[in-house]
């Protein structure tokens, strides 16, 4: 229960309380294990992807002052940072719309809780979405955000939480049909069966699209520009996967920068200049993902309060949106 009382202190009351969907679940993502590594020699505190207030509690009293007013706010994204902005600005008292273009909650956890084993990752988009509703927050679905829309609020602020999208690259014939990025493999919206797949980029992402693809009959092969495989991964999590993978039969090919993709061939560059080419059925790119903020520039002056948060602002990880959330959340007065 360690990591548990990090992602809700309150566990066991809502538990004795008969509240159990109003707990915050922890995620297994060992978030707080990477910090504890990275802090307990300089004296700074654990924190919890999931719980922004972990271990800063003494910082911040847990409930902020009821000073909203009513005054409108307008948020554009229900994924982790959106909520946990509407969770906190209803809680003091403003007034909360979220405007979301997908049916459902979540953003990039939609994307992430798809690879095997990874269902746990869209728990904190339930909750939090069930928490702002419950502090009176509004959340709209299926709605394409304009600055038109946005000023018919006439909003006191106005939240960008409308996250990242993966990133596809001009490498020469990137563009053929058979070269995707991990974003319809994730969806579901294209798929393969005992083909041999490449994904290129062994962080996170590609390694956990690496194994569904694999779990669904194909042979893959991973290709990392750095020397090794997933550069800057928490090893635990890393490890995890990457056990799976080679289990499976996944071929590793570290050290080799995509040069350019032709008919059923991809074409690597090494660090001492060799060249590899290797025979591939279709190409999945993997490489990071860049903010989607295109409607900051729209509606830059719609209002004297504008943020924006989460990967909209920086991608990063559940952690770094609920974090940038909840901190512009307490500093709108």
């Amino acid at each position: 229960m360690g990591r548990p009382f990090l992602s809700d202190p309150a566990w066991v009351n809502k538990a004795e309380e008969g509240r159990s969907e109003d707990i915050q679940r922890c995620i297994c993502c060992l978030r707080c294990m990477e910090y504890f590594q990275d802090h307990i020699m300089n004296g700074k505190p654990v924190g919890c992807a999931v719980n922004p207030r972990a271990c800063r509690e003494s910082e911040m009293m847990d409930a902020a002052p009821k000073n909203g007013g009513h005054r409108q706010i307008v948020i554009v994204g229900a994924g982790p940072a959106g909520l946990t902005a509407a969770k906190e600005l209803a809680a003091r008292d403003f007034k909360v719309t979220v405007l979301e273009r997908q049916e459902e909650p979540g953003g990039q956890l939609l994307l992430a809780k798809m690879p095997p084993l990874k269902e746990k990752i869209a728990w904190p988009a339930e909750t939090l979405a069930r928490q702002a509703l419950q502090e009176g927050a509004e959340i709209r679905y299926h709605v394409d955000a304009t600055k038109e829309m946005i000023n018919s609020y006439q909003p006191y602020a106005v939240i960008l939480a409308t996250g990242g999208e993966a990133v596809a690259p001009a490498i020469p014939g990137s563009d053929a049909e058979n070269v995707v990025t991990v974003t319809p493999i994730l969806m579901g919206e294209k798929k393969y069966q005992g083909k041999e797949i490449a994904v290129i980029g062994s962080g996170m992402t590609g390694l956990e699209t690496a194994e569904l693809l694999q779990i669904q009959g194909n042979r893959v092969t991973i290709i990392e520009m750095a020397d090794k495989i997933a550069p800057g991964a928490y090893p635990v999590n890393a490890d995890d996967v990457i056990g799976r993978l080679k289990k499976g039969g996944a071929r590793f090919m570290p050290g080799r920068k995509l040069e350019r993709i032709s008919s059923n061939q991809l074409h690597l560059s090494r660090k001492d200049g060799v060249m590899e080419s290797i025979a591939t059925d279709a190409t999945v790119l993997s490489i990071g993902v860049r903010s989607r903020n295109e409607l900051e520039k729209e509606v830059s002056g719609c209002c004297d309060r504008l943020y924006v948060i989460g990967d909209a602002k920086k991608p990063g990880r559940i952690g770094d949106a609920t974090r940038s959330a909840f901190e512009v959340a307490r500093k709108i007065q």
